[in-house]
């Protein structure tokens, strides 16, 4: 069939679509021409034919029958479609020439690639070159575009910015936190060579840096606080050792001197041979010396002391349960028993010691067989330094005058 017996729409639309093509290669040679110049004398050849192909399908429309150019229309839509084949692989060359290529507008592009704010300006302000970033920067921490850059940083060393926005650091070189929790530095300066006095200004992202710095401070504020707590736990260990070596020396020397006292007096009811005087006066020199120069009296096992004491002063010690093994358990019933033996003797005039012992948990009462207290006990030397003790280690400590005297001890759970 040729292209004049075509129905009048379909010769139409095959002239419609050639005129297409002849503008789409004359607008590519254009553009080819001025950036590659075979590529741009190949489009001009293909338009030539294009008009060319676009004459002879008018004229022969116009004469039918006795145009002397019959025209197949197979093969007028050969040719529009590889026309647009052609037309089409053109535009991607030209399209990926453009990317691969240098070109005026490429240093621009790759400014506004950039994560960082950059702007050249005069001295009087007026922006030369401005990539997106620093556009943006603008908008976000002053509401207006970058249009007067002395202006703008000004603004920015005297935190005159948005309230959303935080200023980290002020001056020459100022910091802010964005509204989208993201820090930029800023920083100005000549640019160098430039005879027209031209500046820089630039915003580095330091998030990052930001969030470490913040997280470093953190840190520094609580090992601060961990050595002032270590500080105050050490002063207040130093004044609990103090004050439990005054208290040992306390009762070290209450119950010595008690211990000496009492055994002296009962001593001497009775007539002393040369030996036991000179073995009396002996014990009392070297407690004297032990008490000076601040030693404790070398001890063997507290609580065979203790009976060794109550021996020494005439009373029978009885226990009643198991002993404790545990050391500091033996020595507090040690220094209870030493305090309960002076008082016995001494005030109640007793023979007798009885002391009960629980082990779970552990503790104990001491009672004597002594003249009942005529009045409430009112805690003195020994029992008030027995107490502090007992109580430092966690215990508790109750003593009770009727119907008999009775010291009991709980040690802690």
């Amino acid at each position: 069939m040729k292209f004049f017996e075509l129905p009048s729409f379909a010769q139409t639309l095959l002239l419609g679509w050639t005129m297409l093509l002849f503008i789409g290669f004359v607008a590519l040679s254009i553009l080819s021409l001025v950036r590659q110049f075979k590529v741009g004398i190949l489009s001009c050849l293909l338009s030539i034919l294009l008009f060319a192909s676009l004459f002879a399908l008018n004229f022969s429309k116009k004469w039918n029958n006795d145009s002397p150019l019959p025209t197949p229309s197979w093969a007028v839509y050969l040719s529009n479609g590889l026309f647009s084949i052609l037309w089409i692989l053109g535009l991607i060359g030209y399209l990926s020439l453009d990317k691969n290529r240098l070109s005026a507008r490429s240093p621009r592009e790759a400014m506004d690639a950039f994560d960082v704010g950059i702007c050249f300006y005069s001295q009087d302000g007026l922006p030369c070159l401005v990539n997106l970033k620093m556009n943006e920067l603008s908008e976000k921490l002053t509401g207006f575009t970058l249009s007067d850059a002395n202006a703008f940083y000004e603004r920015l060393q005297k935190g005159d910015v948005l309230k959303e926005n935080q200023p980290i650091r002020l001056g020459k070189e100022p910091i802010y936190l964005c509204e989208d929790k993201e820090a930029y530095a800023f920083l100005c300066f000549d640019v160098e060579g430039d005879k027209r006095g031209r500046k820089e200004l630039l915003a580095h992202k330091v998030t990052e840096l930001y969030h470490l710095s913040q997280g470093l401070k953190k840190q520094t504020e609580e090992r601060e606080e961990w050595n002032r707590r270590l500080k105050e736990y050490g002063f207040q260990v130093e004044n609990y050792i103090r004050e439990k070596e005054i208290l040992s020396a306390k009762m070290r020397v209450h119950d010595g001197f008690g211990k000496w006292i009492l055994v002296t007096e009962r001593k001497l009811l009775s007539p002393l041979s040369r030996e036991e005087q000179l073995a009396l006066i002996a014990q009392w020199e070297k407690g004297l010396s032990l008490i000076k120069t601040g030693q404790e009296e070398e001890e063997g096992d507290s609580l065979d002391e203790a009976e060794s004491i109550s021996k020494d002063l005439g009373v029978e010690l009885l226990f009643h349960g198991d002993k404790p093994k545990n050391p500091d358990q033996r020595k507090l019933l040690f220094l209870a028993l030493v305090t309960c033996l002076n008082n016995a003797v001494a005030h109640a005039h007793a023979t007798r010691l009885d002391v009960d012992i629980t082990s779970s948990p552990f503790g104990f009462s001491i009672q004597n067989n002594g003249d009942v207290p005529r009045k409430t006990i009112i805690e003195g030397g020994g029992l008030t330094a027995l107490r502090k003790t007992v109580e430092k280690e966690g215990g508790r400590m109750e003593v009770t005058s009727q119907p008999s005297f009775r010291l009991t001890i709980t040690w802690r759970e």
